[in-house]
């Protein structure tokens, strides 16, 4: 998980994990834009379907970086794996997630439970995640 995407900051407090200070200081800004009546409240606590969308594209960037391995695949062919790696933990270890027998996840897993525990809806083609991989600055992208 990362403290870049409240949405999987909520769902890890509200799962009653303990607050991490990255929970407590977006909890403590968002409460504080809400009392001022800056935006509403989805918007203050940064838990918009647009932030969601957001934090499932990084999850996906990140699980995409995982699978590069910097050999330096291109985009289109990294979003084929990915798209592999995501119909893999759709029907695999989300329903082993769910049941509560997943054991330990490893880096792309927990990278794709992220993505999935966005909310936003998964992107489970080639074509669809190739466009969230090429948006992505060169520097930052998994190409």
């Amino acid at each position: 998980m990362t403290a870049r995407a409240p949405i999987l900051l909520a769902e890890r407090f509200a799962a009653g994990e303990p607050p991490t200070a990255a929970t407590l200081g977006w909890l403590r800004t968002s409460i504080q834009r809400i009392l001022r009546g800056d935006a509403p409240a989805d918007v203050c606590l940064r838990l918009t379907m647009a932030c969601r969308k957001a934090a499932r594209n990084d999850a996906l960037i990140r699980a995409a970086r995982i699978v590069d391995a910097g050999r330096g695949l291109s985009a289109w062919h990294l979003a084929e794996l990915v798209r592999q790696a995501v119909n893999r933990f759709e029907t695999v270890t989300l329903p082993r997630i769910r049941r509560g027998d997943a054991g330990e996840l490893s880096p792309l897993d927990s990278e794709l439970r992220d993505a999935f525990a966005t909310g936003a809806p998964p992107l489970t083609t080639q074509h669809r995640i190739y466009d969230v991989l090429a948006s992505c600055p060169s520097d930052e992208s998994a190409t």
